[in-house]
């Protein structure tokens, strides 16, 4: 069942935004932005973490898209489970480059590549990691090579590491120390306060086309209740609770639709799935 024609709802609300500019700006995401620009600033390698679903990854690809595109060259990779050689062959598509056939070919690819950014054409290569708690101990080790302020072919690269807090607890190991060191700024992304939940709540609906509070007050604690703050998780759950409400036939949203849909909504997370 759908619940748009009975709220009157254009789309749902909580479904994943494209539009960085539909983004709801929530008080985390202006610290995180501050912390990344002094990061740019700093010109060495960032650490990023918060918990599943708490927005990190999408305040710190909002805040790149924000780079001006002719003084950046941001790079965006996501996938973190592979080989050294697995990363450089993904940093050498997102530059434009053709990777080659072995890991030193791609490295000193990339590394001319860099230096060429910097020194000729006077851009800053950003380099993006997300799910960075998946790094393996080796490509770590790597990346702090291909970033090393030390050496004049990279000297001014940007790196940033987004993950969740399992992320720090693998940088503070003896083996990282090295890595650990270099890092030049840390921000751990606290995602949505309490009372950020009702206009953020109210932030989606109006997206959708509604102009009515539909949200109780009581519903919308039990939502942030139950969502200990997370956006992923709380749109989840709101998502379910107006499932529950269209269900009764009811204008409104209550702490019962609420009650009855975070079941729903944790047996569907991308987690249990894979729990499961």
């Amino acid at each position: 069942m759908s619940y748009r024609p009975h709220f009157g709802l254009e789309r749902y609300p909580f479904e994943p935004l494209a539009d960085c500019d539909e983004l709801f700006s929530l008080r985390a995401g202006q610290e995180a932005a501050s912390r990344l620009s002094h990061w740019v600033e700093l010109r060495g390698i960032g650490v990023v973490t918060g918990p599943p679903g708490s927005g990190k990854t999408t305040a710190c690809r909002q805040f790149a898209a924000g780079l001006h595109p002719g003084r950046c060259k941001v790079c965006y990779v996501s996938l973190t489970t592979g080989t050294a050689f697995d990363a450089y062959r993904l940093l050498c598509w997102e530059l434009g480059l053709e990777p080659l056939h072995t890991r030193s070919g791609c490295y000193r690819l990339l590394r001319n590549e860099l230096a060429h950014r910097v020194n000729s054409r006077r851009q800053l290569p950003v380099l993006l990691l997300d799910e960075a708690q998946n790094l393996r101990n080796d490509v770590l080790e790597e990346l702090r090579l291909l970033t090393d302020p030390g050496l004049e072919a990279v000297r001014g690269a940007c790196l940033l590491l987004v993950g969740l807090p399992a992320l720090e607890r693998r940088l503070a190991l003896a083996i990282h120390r090295s890595f650990d060191q270099r890092v030049v700024m840390r921000h751990r992304f606290g995602g949505l306060q309490r009372d950020e939940a009702a206009p953020y709540l109210a932030h989606r609906l109006q997206l959708a086309g509604c102009r009515r509070e539909l949200f109780e007050p009581p519903a919308v604690e039990a939502v942030f209740q139950a969502s200990q703050g997370a956006l992923r998780p709380a749109g989840r759950i709101a998502h379910y609770a107006l499932l529950a409400a269209a269900l009764d036939k009811s204008a409104t949203v209550s702490a019962e639709h609420v009650e009855r849909a975070v079941p729903e909504a944790r047996a569907r997370s991308p987690l249990a799935r894979r729990a499961a």
